[in-house]
């Protein structure tokens, strides 16, 4: 049987991956360029944003916040919190950044491709 405790956490996850995709899609699309209108769509940027709104909703739903986690390893590793905080969100930027690329060259451009065909472009 699962410990209740670890199916609370990995619930919190989930939710936390589903706001964090919405919040980080919502705040794309209300994103406005320097004349005041808004941006145009640019399918990588936003796949982007959802992805890393994902990771941080994800830390957050798992009911630790990113000092907490901070501040957890790095007592236990002897090594100052900023450092361990700066490099999570280093790596959920890189990670994410390799996770578009890996989607949209794989997936996202050939349909992108198909859809534009089809549509007479």
């Amino acid at each position: 049987m699962i410990n209740p405790e670890i199916t609370r956490i990995l619930v919190g996850v989930g939710k936390g991956i589903v706001y964090g995709a919405i919040s980080a899609g919502i705040g794309y699309f209300k994103t406005q360029n320097s004349e005041g209108d808004l941006e145009n769509f640019d399918t990588k940027k936003f796949t982007q944003t959802v992805i890393i709104g994902m990771f941080v909703g994800g830390i957050a739903g798992s009911g630790t916040s990113m000092d907490d986690a901070s501040n957890i390893i790095g007592t236990e590793f002897g090594i100052a919190p900023e450092i361990i905080k700066t490099f999570i969100m280093t790596s959920i930027t890189l990670i994410a950044d390799e996770i578009v690329k890996v989607i949209w060259r794989r997936f996202l451009s050939q349909a992108w491709t198909n859809l534009k065909y089809k549509l007479g472009r």
